[in-house]
């Protein structure tokens, strides 16, 4: 039987399934005769702007253990960076962009030996950087609550998924940044408490932003990223969907990174990217203000248009 369908499918958080959408991107636009689909476990609505349709997760009939496989008419891709382990480099525990180029051509070369013809294949990272349509999701909330606004400052503070950071909701940081920044919106993905705190009028929650906003936000909270002077996360969840070409391509913008290892972030071993990108692998909540603080200020510099690591 002819092969003429791909499905990518992932059993993991939206953050493993968002890693690989630049590539599903790339697939698609080579492959045009293809008819390809989706499964996940979480809300169909985070790959809401890509063109393929959606099958319940019960419905492959394989496993993560399997990483390229073909069965009737189809090609099952497994884009769960977890079964990819041996395309990290010695140490390293989550993807970066690097790790995703290695895994992903592995990948072009199998679907290409199941489909008999050539996939182009490229080392050109920024260009796999995936894009996302927001003319697909509900931006209007965000739109509204933009208005007036000056400084934006974006922290998806909420708790990592896979380990990546013990930091908590950083609450009291958070605080002690909107009291110093008064002319800063800080926007915040998860709540904390802001009782008896006075200092609290330029704190936001997505949850109070996007309250109408149906079937999840991340996508939302992406096109907010692209509006922000800085993004916050653990790489795990809405920071992840920050992760957009607009955004790395800006450099104006600046990123800082949060887990334990500089290689959890994506931009571990790239340099050219023109965002400004830092990465801060303690859990020391003074040291973590300054370097927030300096950032703010304009005062952090990244080195040669690479990561910098933060001591």
């Amino acid at each position: 039987m002819t092969i003429n369908k791909i499905c990518f499918y992932n059993r993991w958080h939206n953050g493993d399934v968002f890693s690989g959408k630049g590539y599903m991107q790339d697939l698609i636009r080579q492959l045009p005769d293809i008819e390809f689909s989706h499964s996940q476990v979480n809300k169909i609505k985070t790959m809401g702007d890509m063109p393929f349709t959606h099958l319940p997760i019960d419905q492959i009939p394989v496993t993560d253990s399997h990483r390229v496989s073909a069965s009737e008419d189809t090609i099952y891709i497994n884009t769960w960076v977890g079964g990819y382990k041996d395309f990290m480099f010695p140490n390293e525990e989550h993807a970066n962009y690097p790790m995703l180029n290695r895994m992903w051509m592995y990948i072009y070369d199998r679907v290409a030996w199941y489909l008999d013809r050539p996939i182009e294949h490229t080392t050109n990272l920024f260009a796999l950087i995936p894009t996302t349509d927001w003319s697909k999701f509900n931006i209007a909330p965000a739109l509204a609550w933009l208005e007036g606004k000056g400084r934006i400052a974006l922290f998806c503070n909420g708790i990592a998924q896979s380990s990546q950071s013990q930091l908590g909701t950083m609450g009291e940081i958070i605080k002690n940044l909107a009291q110093i920044h008064p002319d800063v919106s800080f926007v915040c993905t998860t709540k904390f408490s802001t009782e008896w705190f006075p200092y609290t009028s330029n704190i936001y929650f997505t949850d109070d932003i996007f309250a109408e906003v149906e079937g999840g936000d991340l996508n939302e909270i992406g096109f907010l990223s692209t509006k922000a002077e800085l993004i916050v996360g653990k790489n795990s969840g809405p920071f992840m969907f920050s992760h957009v070409r607009e955004n790395i391509a800006n450099p104006n913008q600046a990123f800082l990174s949060l887990s334990h290892r500089p290689s959890d972030s994506y931009l571990m071993h790239v340099i050219g990217f023109p965002c400004r990108y830092f990465h801060y692998s303690r859990e020391e909540l003074h040291q973590l203000t300054f370097y927030l603080n300096e950032i703010l200020n304009g005062k952090g510099k990244t080195h040669n248009a690479q990561m910098q690591i933060l001591d």
